[in-house]
């Protein structure tokens, strides 16, 4: 609070990810307000509709406002446009360059998952099936990179579903590694089967260490990050009897090729252009800002209108 106030609204842009504003206080939310916002929509919009409560809340809908606003894809740019929002600059996540591609398919032998355990949104239960097939064919086991924390809600359903199918075999978890060297010096193909993922930043790392990366064509972020048949695959089909055979199709030469095309695609995702982009965004908002943010960053839906008009009913009570 004291070093907001020393701040001024000439010179300062907030920029904030989804609803981290939510989670201050109101007097601090208040005087943020009072500067230029840009809003980092990291969440894809399809997502929110369907999962966030944040849609509930009239006032936060009605009331939050930026000056700008930064999306992960085009395609969630063109359904928040559908959805009445505008405004949207096209950003991206960066990824630490590195000077040279070390795939190698001596080393790089096995083909993995990186991420939390989470059904609904990283669609994890594929994995099993995926798992199921590689075992029919006598295939290598696949190699999980998670956290078995909080942020992995369905790792127990994971682990009893592997025992379940009779898998045990077929999977090598290990927990909490932070070292992306250890993991992606071992993963011959990353396989996210996310059904949603508005950016996608294991991808861009994966790409950096120069694995190719196998994806749903449906969620926005991969699909845009990996160019099919060059860096990766994207499947509109991600059952285990479609990747397997997708994977199978591929010769050493391919995936060689695929690591360097993956490898050159990642340096279009440096810190300093990401920095550089942040710049031309804060100047321009800068430029611009009369003291009022203008733009809706949520959609006002029609389906809640009865809720909000109880909530304006129960507000007009309560200021009574």
């Amino acid at each position: 609070e004291r070093a907001i106030s020393e701040w001024d609204s000439n010179e300062t842009v907030f920029f904030l990810a989804n609803n981290a504003l939510s989670l201050f206080p109101e007097n601090i939310q208040e005087r943020v307000k009072k500067f230029p916002l840009v809003y980092i929509a990291a969440g894809q919009m399809a997502f929110i509709i369907q999962d966030s409560p944040v849609l509930s809340n009239l006032d936060y809908v009605e009331n939050f406002r930026a000056s700008r606003i930064i999306s992960f894809s085009d395609s969630d740019i063109n359904f928040q446009r559908q959805l009445g929002i505008h405004g949207q600059v096209k950003g991206f996540v960066p990824v630490a360059m590195r000077t040279a591609n070390g795939y190698r398919l001596s080393k790089n032998r096995y083909f993995g998952y990186v991420g939390r355990i989470d059904f609904h949104t990283k669609g994890c239960e594929r994995l099993i099936d995926i798992a199921a097939e590689f075992k029919r064919l006598g295939m290598s086991s696949l190699r999980i990179f998670t956290t078995n924390g909080k942020n992995s809600p369905d790792l127990p359903r994971f682990l009893a579903m592997i025992k379940e199918h009779g898998l045990e075999g077929q999977f090598v978890i290990e927990y909490n590694c932070e070292d992306k060297e250890v993991i992606f010096d071992q993963l011959r193909f990353l396989i996210l089967p996310s059904r949603k993922e508005s950016f996608g930043n294991v991808v861009v790392e994966a790409l950096s260490f120069g694995v190719p990366v196998l994806a749903a064509s449906y969620a926005p972020g991969p699909a845009e990050l990996v160019d099919h048949g060059q860096s990766g695959l994207l499947l509109d089909d991600l059952s285990g009897d479609a990747v397997v055979q997708a994977l199978c199709r591929l010769s050493d030469a391919d995936l060689e090729r695929m690591s360097a095309a993956a490898f050159e695609r990642h340096k279009h995702f440096s810190i300093e252009s990401h920095l550089d982009f942040l710049e031309e965004v804060a100047k321009e908002v800068l430029s611009r800002f009369d003291g009022q943010n203008r733009l809706p960053i949520l959609p006002r839906l029609k389906v809640l209108d009865k809720l909000y008009a109880v909530q304006k009913t129960q507000k007009g009570k309560a200021s009574v």
